[in-house]
Parts: structure tokens; sequence; C-alpha cells
């Protein structure tokens, strides 16, 4: 074969090389000229930079420089618009079908989550916070509320701590109102952990029966009939029972777990203003005459501004009745549920426990509101989780997740992806949710988009949380037996 008839095996000559071949055959003291001019070239300007760096003052431009700080950007939270949602009753019942009108009648003003630090027009973590709404006290710590009454709810309540320690980046308090059985579960696991990455404080609040029953009837009205029974309704009086110089604090219920740093939830009382007490997640699509529309809300996690629900003397009691001293929540049941029954005194009709009483207490009282996002109350019941789980591609977009979301039509999120933060597996039959029988059915949706969540959150090892240094954080608890209500220290 020719090198005419294969070129290949004779190619031309690259640049590169050709360029070399030119340099080489310069004079000597032409290339000695052209090395010279270039690194000239290079190394002036870098001098007069140095130089003049050391003669000015370093200038910072004014909206940073000067006193006009602006903390939020203009177009990030429009104008006259509120910056929270002051009632979910001012948005029509979303009956379905094509009854609910334009989207603009259902939608709240315009609502941020602090949790997103890239959402577009995020102010910067050094920005100065409107003079409204109040940075957390730095002093307290993450500081979470939790009811676990019985070893089955220990069970649950368990796998919620450890999760909060799995991904907390923060020191943690948490305040547990529990029976013994629930105290003695939780211990054996936390007594496995020695080395956490974190301090964690928890505080065990011995609860005895007869004074939550007491606590109830001084109160003279609320009763019922849910699951969780009269601890679900100590809910209603957290703020009593922990101490003062607690001043906000995180409820969340046992059957869920994070899947998030929780310190990034108790980032979300930045935005309270001057009259919040209370943000939870709001649906105002929902309607249920029956429950009076209770499900609109969810108590399952609560922000709570204890202090001043304390200021408020939110629940009544016979000793602030016998004093003269009004409280705040008995108006607002008689608005929503009416007279209670005649024979009993009580509502009768408040069938979803803790929560029928928190919707009457926002319904009446909505300055005292403040929605929360539905990244924080992905749930099984009613919602299904939006939705949402681990199928389908990792690197799904924006776009690929609301193809497939459902039950945020009408939200405040409409339009917007669900990304979950804390998980709710709620409504599942049997004792322990962790534990349901659909999590094996391979035909099970649910199952198949959260099983492996729940496997992974449930048998995660508590020794595998021996993370951090030797002698540096540990865990301490704490058992308060003598739980006294705020009514009996006034009485």
């Amino acid at each position: 074969m020719s090198e005419e008839s294969a070129p290949f095996l004779n190619p031309p000559v690259a640049r590169w090389r050709a360029h070399a071949r030119d340099w080489n055959r310069r004079p000597m003291l032409v290339k000695q000229f052209m090395l010279f001019s270039a690194a000239a070239v290079i190394t002036l300007p870098l001098l007069y930079m140095l130089s003049s760096r050391g003669d000015a003052a370093l200038s910072i431009p004014e909206p940073y420089g000067g006193s006009h700080v602006q903390p939020f950007p203009p177009e990030t939270v429009p104008e006259g618009e509120p910056a929270y949602l002051p009632s979910i009753t001012a948005y029509p019942p979303y009956a379905g079908g094509d009854e609910h009108g334009s989207v603009a009648t259902v939608l709240p003003p315009h609502i941020e989550d602090l949790s997103r630090p890239d959402r577009p027009g995020a102010p910067l973590e050094t920005a100065t916070r409107p003079q409204d709404v109040p940075a957390a006290a730095p002093s307290q710590p993450v500081t979470f509320a939790l009811i676990m009454w019985s070893e089955h709810s220990a069970s649950e309540g368990a796998i919620l701590l450890k999760s909060i320690m799995m991904y907390t980046s923060v020191p943690v308090d948490v305040y547990i109102l529990c029976d013994e059985e629930a105290q003695t579960y939780v211990e054996r696991r936390l007594a496995l952990v020695q080395r956490p990455r974190h301090p964690l404080r928890v505080f065990f609040y011995r609860m005895a029966w007869q004074a939550m029953l007491d606590r109830i009837e001084r109160e003279g009205s609320i009763s019922t009939v849910h699951a969780a029974g009269v601890p679900g309704l100590m809910k209603l009086f957290i703020h009593e029972l922990l101490p003062a110089h607690v001043e906000r604090a995180i409820f969340v219920d046992t059957d869920a777990f994070f899947v998030s740093d929780p310190a990034l939830l108790w980032r979300q009382f930045d935005a309270f203003n001057a009259t919040t007490a209370i943000m939870l997640p709001s649906h105002p699509e929902m309607f249920a005459p029956q429950w009076f529309d209770a499900n609109k809300i969810c108590s399952c996690v609560m922000l709570l501004d204890l202090a001043r629900f304390r200021a408020l003397r939110l629940m009544d009691s016979s000793a602030y009745r016998a004093a003269g001293l009004p409280a705040l929540a008995p108006a607002a049941f008689r608005e929503l549920f009416g007279a209670p029954e005649a024979d009993t005194g009580r509502y009768a009709g408040a069938a979803l426990g803790d929560q029928s009483f928190w919707w009457a207490i926002i319904r009446g009282r909505p300055e005292l509101f403040m929605h929360l996002h539905y990244d924080w109350e992905v749930s099984s019941c009613l919602l299904d989780m939006y939705a949402t789980g681990l199928t389908g591609s990792d690197a799904a977009t924006i776009e690929d997740e609301l193809a497939a979301q459902l039950h945020t039509w009408a939200t405040p999120h409409q339009g917007e992806a669900i990304m979950p933060k804390l998980v709710h597996f709620n409504c599942l039959e049997g004792a322990r949710y962790h534990e349901w029988a659909g999590w094996d059915d391979p035909t099970n949706s649910l199952a198949v988009r959260w099983a492996p969540a729940v496997r992974y959150h449930a048998g995660y090892k508590w020794l595998w949380l021996n993370q951090g240094q030797k002698g540096g954080a540990a865990v301490t608890t704490e058992t308060v037996f003598d739980v006294r209500f705020a009514d009996e220290l006034h009485a």
C-alpha cells in the first residue's frame, strides 16, 4: 500500500509542531527579545495592582456599607402583602370539580419558606432582620416538647428522637411528657449513645394520669373521643407544664421522623411577628362540617410560642375563674362549637381531639396563627404524602415531581414541588406505624414509595449515633416527678 493511497500513513504535520520548527529557526537575539517582552506584559500590571492596593482604602458599596441595609430584595415581599397568613377562614372551601373558582381566590398571600436559603430572592445569612420579625433567643437551643404515653407510643417516639440526633447540626433539648413505661423504653436506647455529635438534654416529665384528668376537669369544657385520648389533650397545656425559661418549643407527633436538619424547622420561628403564637400546616381547600372543618389544620407538627400563650392565658381553669382572670380559649370554643352539652358542660363533638380545639383557637384568633410549609407535613393520612417518595429517578426535576404530585391544588403551595423534611405516617392500622403490615405489600403505593425510608430509620442502630469526639458532647437526662400545671401554681 502506497502513502498516496493511504494518507493516514503520512499525516500532515501538527500545527504546534510546525510552530515549534519556526521558533527554532529564529535568531537567538530575537527569541530573547520576545521572551522579555512577554514577561514584561504579564509582570508590570501585577506590580501596579499590588502597589495601588495598599494606597487606597477598602471601599464598600453604599447598600452594604451604609445604614440602608436591605434585608430582603424588594421583589421578595410585594408591597402591601402581609408577612403572615392572617386567616385561613378567608378562603372559600374547595368542593372539587370546577367550583373552586380562580386560584387567586383561594391562595393565601405571600408565604416564605425560611428553610430554603436558595429560594429566589433569599436574603444573605448576615442580613438584618426586619424589626417586626424578632429572631429566636440565641440562648435557647432547639427545643422539642413531645408526648409519649405507653411503650407503644415510645417505640414510635424513639424513632423520632433518633432522627433528631441523626440529622441535627446543633445542640437539642427535648422535654417528654410521659409515663414510666415510655421513659424506660427511651432511656434504654439513650444509654447506648455516649458520644453524640451534638449535646442532647432530655427531660422526662413523669405525668400522673389523675393530674391530667384533674386539669381537664378544672378547664371545664374540653373532652375527647380521639384515639390520642387524655394525653393528646395535653398538647393544649404544654405552655403550662414546661419551665418559664423555655419560651419556644416544637411539638411533633410520635409517628413522624425527620429526614432533614431539625434546625431548619427551628428557623421558622424567625418568621414570627408581634402577634404570632403558633405555626402549623393549614389546608384551606379541605372541609368537613362533621368535624367543624378542623381538618383545615394539622396539629401533628406545631411551632409554639410558649411565652406568648402564657401571657395570653390560653386555657381556662376554675382557679382563674375564681380570681376573675379571663382566658383566651373559652370564647373561641363557644364561637365554633356553640354552647356546651347541657348535662355535662362539655363540647362533645370535638372528634379530632386537641386539633378540634386548636382549630377553634386559630379560627377565633387568626392573628395568633401562621402557616407552616408542607415540606414539614408530608403525611400519609388524607394527603398520601403528596404522592412523593423514593420512586423514580434520583435526578428527577421539579417538573417531574410536579407531574406526579397530589393534593396541592388550591393550597398555599399549588404549583410548588414538595420537598420532604419531616414525614408523618398516621392513620395506619396497628399499634406501631413502623410495624404496619402494609409495608410488606408490594402492591401498596405507600409501601412502594416509603417503606425503605421507614425501615432505614427504624433499623438504624442507636450505637451508630456514637459519632462525636471522646470527652466532647454528651447525652444527659433528668426526670421531673412533681409536675404541676400553671393554674395550680397560681392557686
